[in-house]
């Protein structure tokens, strides 16, 4: 092997336990549960004063060199005081933002591509004259990522959608229903294409 090659891998794992060094501490502070630490790139940002629960064997890309799709370099969990982030076995997730109010739940497998989006909650009221007043309580309802299913990049998921075992949302679409297993759905708002 020659130089630059073990130059080049001597760097590669120095990220890589730096990067375990850097999200270990927040993990710490704000109680994440694992089965194992996840193999993250980068710097996860986390505000859960409610519960993240990770499984083994989750992937974080959260930097710009994981990514270089164009879409904001970060991962984002955040959970309010009643919410929960489920992440299963073998989930894969790309600079994407997890909200929850009431419970997000990725299953295993699934991935999320670079940038995508998933709010369990209207994070305030919809109409002007009511969003003076902060509501105690902002509808909000769980959303579930199926075994399998592939997000695509730039894709919004909002509340109360489930999406299937195996389903695939294309690239930059909106997700405002659900969708079933083993289906291909794409656009704003998202709709059915073909079955996979």
């Amino acid at each position: 092997m020659d130089i630059k090659r073990k130059v080049y891998n001597i760097l590669i794992l120095g990220k890589e336990i730096l990067g375990v060094l850097r999200n270990y501490i927040p993990f710490k502070f704000w109680r994440i549960q694992y089965q194992s630490f996840p193999k993250i790139r980068g710097k996860v940002f986390i505000n859960s004063y409610g519960n993240v629960r990770l499984g083994r064997d989750v992937m974080i890309n959260s930097n710009i060199d994981s990514s270089q799709l164009g879409f904001f370099p970060k991962t984002i969990l955040h959970t309010s005081k009643s919410g929960t982030i489920i992440i299963e076995d073998n989930v894969g997730i790309s600079n994407a933002t997890l909200n929850a109010r009431d419970k997000i739940h990725i299953k295993k497998g699934a991935r999320l591509g670079a940038g995508v989006k998933i709010y369990d909650n209207d994070f305030h009221d919809l109409y002007r004259e009511n969003r003076e007043d902060v509501p105690e309580v902002v509808p909000a309802k769980e959303v579930i990522v199926g075994e399998n299913a592939f997000v695509g990049a730039g894709s919004i998921v909002l509340k109360g959608v489930h999406i299937g075992k195996n389903a695939i949302i294309g690239a930059g679409s909106v997700v405002t229903k659900d969708v079933p297993d083993n289906e291909v759905w794409a656009g704003n708002p998202a709709k059915y294409l073909k079955n996979r």
